[in-house]
């Protein structure tokens, strides 16, 4: 650990797994970046519902992982659009799900391809807008995967940069 100023930092190379009665390293370092709980028994509980959650059971919580969702939970809640980059398989969806399950947060992913047309896309964020208008005290994410693999790079460029579809501004409560 690093010492400065009076104050301790942890260096992190790998984490402790943790048990269904106790937190892990990873876990209880999500937990301070995010300050989701003050009680260790909510955070505990909390921890036992996502481990029954079949999206994310299998999740390696690992420094790395870590990293990555702090980086992307700072840009998303700041507004800078987010751009994940990597090989297919390495994980960028699974990094994405399991922080919005973490965090509570309703997150609609969109696997792209390349016979994915303008009118499918437009179609499926109508569904994100209108949760985050049902739901405006909650954020709603939208995970556009492969967006590279369509031919609708316009609209995406509009979602993302633009934060509108076809001129019509999207909720504040939607990150794209």
């Amino acid at each position: 650990s690093i010492v400065q100023v009076g104050m301790e930092i942890p260096t992190y190379t790998e984490f402790k797994s943790g048990t269904p009665e106790h937190p892990g390293d990873g876990e209880i370092l999500l937990n301070n970046i995010f300050g989701l709980f003050e009680s260790n028994w909510d955070f505990t509980r909390h921890l036992r519902r996502l481990q029954r959650d079949p999206r994310i059971k299998t999740f390696a919580l690992t420094v790395d992982n870590v990293m990555k969702m702090t980086a992307l939970y700072i840009r998303i809640t700041s507004g800078v659009p987010v751009v994940l980059m990597g090989e297919s398989g390495c994980g960028k969806s699974a990094v994405v799900s399991f922080l919005a399950t973490f965090l509570g947060i309703r997150v609609f992913t969109l696997d792209v391809h390349g016979g994915l047309e303008e009118e499918d896309v437009v179609e499926f964020v109508s569904g994100a807008v209108a949760n985050a208008y049902g739901h405006p005290d909650e954020d709603v994410w939208t995970f556009l995967d492969e967006v590279n693999t369509a031919s609708c790079v316009g609209l995406f460029r509009e979602l993302v940069c633009d934060r509108s579809m076809r001129g019509t501004k999207l909720p504040e409560n939607l990150r794209i």
